[in-house]
């Protein structure tokens, strides 16, 4: 399932009492564990319009819009999450690291049951991490116009 726990070699799984685990791409390695997450939501704007001469106005499908997923409540033992997590703000030679290689990532964020057995999964394109207060919390925007976050059921 997960990489050993590096301080304490007896503890097998560092993830354990966190209900979501986060992934990178297809890996089978879990890179974070958190309790909350939030902003697994979108919308899209209806638009108005009338037809031809007729009065009545009708609605139609507007533009989709991707809410920020706010990772919560987490630990990582992984130095590639930490690395990612700080591509946006990582200096070098002063100036901003700005690799669209290294800041965008597709990551799965599966959900658990109580049992610590997943049961859901999202699955978010090209996303990158906007804001870090602390160590506590993530934030994950999604790039507009078709990358955001889809469900793979399981």
């Amino acid at each position: 399932m997960s990489k050993p726990f590096t301080v304490n070699t007896d503890r097998y799984d560092p993830y354990k009492s966190y209900r979501f685990l986060v992934y990178f791409g297809t890996s089978t390695t879990a890179v974070a564990g958190v309790s909350k997450v939030g902003g697994l939501k979108r919308s899209s704007d209806p638009i108005e319009y009338k037809e031809g001469g007729n009065a009545i106005i009708l609605k139609g499908l507007g533009r989709t819009k991707y809410d920020a997923i706010t990772l919560e409540r987490g630990v990582t033992h992984d130095s590639d999450f930490q690395d990612w997590a700080n591509a946006a703000q990582v200096l070098d030679k002063g100036a901003p690291s700005q690799s669209l290689k290294n800041l965008r990532r597709e990551i799965s964020i599966e959900l658990l049951n109580e049992e610590g057995q997943p049961v859901h999964k999202y699955i978010v394109h090209r996303c990158w991490v906007s804001e870090v207060p602390g160590s506590s919390r993530s934030r994950c925007r999604r790039q507009r116009g078709g990358a955001g976050a889809h469900q793979a059921g399981k």
